[in-house]
């Protein structure tokens, strides 16, 4: 009998939270710095951040983002300490400056998996595509259709480097133009492969564009620990688009607490309004007219324009059409 072999009878164990872990080492980190720290504010962020621990419950998905956006409270601790960001922290960063921007906002945001999801499609799994065809996906998203319609002056996409290493893209649509934010080598240049993928995909979608690399409009210190890309883009980003405070390299601990309670706070508000729109729902409700646009995001919920009946190049349409 094979001693390592399991017990095909036997129920499969459920893997073990890691929220218990996360929580204490992130009172350990916050304790600390609340002792420690020389500034009030500091101290004072770091107890915020105790408290909201008390009532933060253990592995729940926060559903007050975009329905892409899979940030959980467990993923949330990482914020506290010095974890790399996930996928899950950047998309619910970007998120809710989005929702910060509000519905009337001309600014974009695409998901971390984007330039992969592209480089996919333009090369195949097996390399066997034409890199050379142009971009004309079967069920366009809402994220294409929005600039083939003219509701986005900015597009924000992020792009994971070198396997560790978050770094930001900007396309300004109006200006024709993209430019590279590289947290820890400010004069860096874009990768060959993302900057070629990222311009045949605008390239399809707004023809006749050559959309040329200009220098970045985000102000950030360079980074130098080996943690901190992914919290510099957010912090960036909310700084250019909403006036937030920079990031330094001297207040990065200040900017995970911040951003640990930015997305936590947001989702306690967003359960308080959902459990208030409950219990005052009107059992006859007054039918209300649709409104043109939702917030833009890059779900895949398709759009129901009418193409022919807007005034869009022939080459462009297709993107709108079911």
């Amino acid at each position: 009998m094979d001693l390592d072999a399991p017990d095909s009878a036997a129920t499969p164990s459920t893997p073990p939270s890691a929220f218990p872990g996360l929580n204490h080492a992130a009172r350990l980190w916050l304790d600390k710095i609340a002792i420690s720290a020389t500034a009030t504010s500091t101290a004072t962020l770091a107890r915020r951040c105790l408290t909201a621990l008390t009532t933060l419950p253990s592995d729940v998905r926060m559903e007050c983002f975009n329905r892409n956006v899979h940030l959980s409270t467990t993923l949330c601790l990482e914020f506290l300490g010095c974890s790399w960001m996930r996928d899950e922290h950047v998309n619910a960063g970007f998120d809710l400056v989005a929702q910060q921007l509000g519905p009337t906002s001309r600014v974009s945001f695409m998901l971390c998996w984007h330039l992969d999801i592209l480089h996919g499609f333009r090369y195949g799994h097996d390399g066997t595509r034409d890199p050379f065809r142009t971009y004309n996906p079967s069920r366009p998203r809402y994220g294409d259709r929005a600039i083939c319609l003219g509701y986005v002056d900015r597009v924000f996409v992020p792009a994971h480097v070198n396997g560790n290493h978050w770094t930001l893209f900007i396309v300004d649509i109006r200006q024709v133009s993209i430019s590279y934010f590289d947290p820890m080598h400010p004069d860096a240049l874009p990768p060959a492969d993302k900057l070629s993928d990222l311009r045949w995909w605008l390239t399809g979608l707004l023809p006749g564009r050559l959309w040329p690399t200009v220098p970045t409009p985000v102000v950030a210190q360079v980074q130098s620990d080996g943690s901190s890309c992914g919290v510099v883009l957010l912090s960036s980003v909310a700084s250019l688009l909403l006036g937030y405070p920079q990031w330094t390299q001297d207040t990065w601990r200040e900017h995970r607490m911040e951003w640990f309670l930015r997305l936590t706070e947001f989702w306690h508000e967003d359960n308080l309004l959902s459990i208030e729109a409950s219990d005052s729902v009107d059992e006859n409700p007054t039918p209300v007219e649709e409104p043109d646009m939702a917030v833009l995001n890059d779900s895949n919920d398709p759009l129901e324009f009418d193409a022919d009946k807007l005034d869009i190049p022939e080459e462009t349409s297709q993107f709108l059409r079911l």
